[in-house]
């Protein structure tokens, strides 16, 4: 083992994955030649549709993002590798995502969800000089980066230029790869970097290659059986990993149509769009799902085949509440930028056990599901570095590792060596796998309290809290302060006024809960909903414990 800022990693090959991967396709060398396989196969079939009305079959969307990477290709030629896109999930933003890459650029899609700041720091850091956009987008930021807008661009695509992208778009792959240069990519070339929300700093550029996401494409495709034929909602941003990585580079290297829907805090809006498109696979966040729940009918979710929810803990309520009004069981998966980004996931299949060899169901409430193919864990004891056992009782540091790992992070090698080593990438979550090779999440390292000499797991605290109290997930959080006599405090952010702190604590103290666990009744704080939420739709923990801090005088 490798001990590294108080973590030992894991040796190499510790812990082998369950389920081995085969080799990829022999026409995969990025995602982009894997769409443009798919659209010599299904020219016909629908590729996008977005929520302004705006469609494209395989063969159209290949000759239009053919014909548009060579009208930028003149302006884009003397800026450098790095081409930064700031456009939601539609089809123009999908478009220039393919079109920038057809012509050996490397996007980098911007988080338009945080203000300038993120959004300077990364074109700071790789040198960007251009962002392609719309005049509605770029309006609300102060950026320093020349725009393109594309509904100037869009209009100057010659007829010449959209003959020569057909005529390239007839050519068999092994042609085109001579006149695009994005197709003469490799496994090993970088695909995109992917900026982080910089809740601990400095967003960090996370770098991912083509190979990374080939790899997690076939992992998807074999783990879940997901491919054409599905009708894939596209409403995470492409500046997140999953709505880049999984509804954009998978969707289409699989065939799937994406449905692509530009803002998913319009709830209304959007369950209606999942109706009338008949959506089979859909992927949200929890904290997105309950405001759905909120103002959709069950019809509208009638087609439903897949709906998967990450990036924060599916809590058993929510869950309960999707089983009651719409009929289904919601899935949860586990994913992160740095591996491209899926890991594991539940499915609505049956799955070997790898502790029997039985075939058992790929649903296990509770847990974020088996490892994808080729992807390994690893549970660390935090104190002594030694890999636990499997079982649910064996709680330690997850580690993970895969071909879908990311090269690093963009510039920073200490950065990259403290959370990679070994070829092992340290999450910052806690949990276990059990025999049957399911993963559990207790929860994120930082979201523990150090209380005098106790670690409290704030999530179990919450958890009790809410049963009490009758409240769902997005109504009351709970966070680990400063605290001077006790090194942190546990303090509750809560909005509904029926809640009273008081008897809360006394109903805690009473299920026999460590004193040090229960937070004190003057550390509850009504505050006004909703709790703020980042970009992709994952509660903001960032901003509720700044909340925190100045409610208890601290900020």
């Amino acid at each position: 083992m490798t001990q590294s800022n108080d973590l030992f990693f894991p040796p190499r090959f510790a812990v082998l994955p369950d389920r081995p991967l085969p080799a990829l396709p022999a026409d995969w060398t990025s995602p982009l030649a894997g769409f443009v396989v798919q659209a010599h196969k299904r020219p016909s079939q629908l590729l996008v549709r977005d929520n302004s009305g705006e469609e494209a079959t395989y063969g159209d969307g290949l000759v239009a993002s053919i014909a548009l990477g060579l009208t930028l290709d003149p302006i884009l030629r003397e800026d450098g590798e790095y081409v930064g896109l700031l456009l939601p999930p539609s089809k123009a933003g999908m478009f220039a995502n393919l079109a920038t890459s057809f012509i050996g650029k490397v996007p980098i899609n911007l988080n338009y969800s945080s203000g300038n700041d993120p959004i300077n720091s990364a074109i700071k850091q790789t040198g960007l000089k251009k962002v392609l956009t719309s005049k509605k987008v770029w309006e609300r930021f102060t950026i320093d980066a020349e725009p393109i807008f594309l509904e100037d661009i869009v209009p100057t695509i010659t007829r010449w230029t959209k003959a020569q992208a057909w005529g390239y778009s007839r050519l068999p792959l092994a042609l085109m790869r001579h006149v695009l240069p994005g197709l003469g990519r490799g496994l090993e070339d970088v695909n995109t970097i992917m900026f982080t929300s910089g809740s601990t700093g400095e967003p960090k550029g996370v770098v991912l290659t083509n190979g990374n996401f080939c790899w997690n494409a076939l992992q998807l495709w074999l783990h879940a059986q997901v491919g054409s034929g599905e009708n894939m909602l596209g409403c995470l941003p492409y500046f997140h990993s999953y709505g880049y990585g999984v509804t954009q580079c998978a969707a289409l290297m699989l065939g799937m149509s994406v449905f692509a829907y530009n803002n998913p805090l319009d709830a209304r809006g959007l369950c209606k769009f999942v109706g009338e498109n008949k959506i089979s696979i859909m992927a949200s966040t929890p904290t997105f799902m309950r405001n759905y729940l909120k103002r959709c009918e069950k019809e509208q979710f009638a087609s439903m085949k897949m709906l998967m929810l990450g990036s924060e803990k599916l809590k058993e309520e929510l869950a309960a509440d999707i089983r009651k009004q719409l009929g289904f069981e919601a899935l949860e998966g586990y994913g992160m930028t740095e591996l491209s980004p899926v890991v594991s996931s539940c499915v609505h299949l049956l799955v070997k056990s790898p502790a029997t060899g039985l075939d058992i169901s790929g649903n296990r409430p509770g847990s974020v599901g088996q490892a994808v193919p080729g992807t390994a864990f690893a549970v660390v004891d935090p104190k002594t570095g030694k890999i636990l056992p499997r079982g649910r009782a064996n709680e330690g540091r997850i580690f993970c590792t895969g071909p879908q790992l990311m090269r690093g992070y963009f510039n920073k090698p200490v950065e990259t060596a403290n959370v990679i080593q070994n070829g092992w990438y340290y999450s910052g979550d806690v949990g276990a796998v059990d025999e049957d090779g399911f993963i559990f999440l207790t929860d994120r390292e930082s979201r523990f309290a150090k209380v005098g000499p106790e670690m409290v797991p704030l999530i179990l605290v919450e958890k009790a809290l809410r049963e009490k109290a009758g409240c769902n997930e997005i109504d009351l959080q709970v966070v680990g302060i400063p605290d001077e006599s006790k090194g942190e405090k546990v303090v509750v952010l809560y909005i509904p006024e029926t809640i009273n702190p008081g008897e809360l604590t006394k109903a805690l103290t009473a299920t026999g809960m460590h004193t040090l666990w229960i937070p004190k009744a003057a550390d509850f704080h009504r505050v006004e909903g909703p709790f703020p939420t980042a970009g992709i739709g994952k509660l903001d923990m960032k901003a509720i414990k700044k909340m925190a801090l100045a409610l208890d005088g601290q900020s």
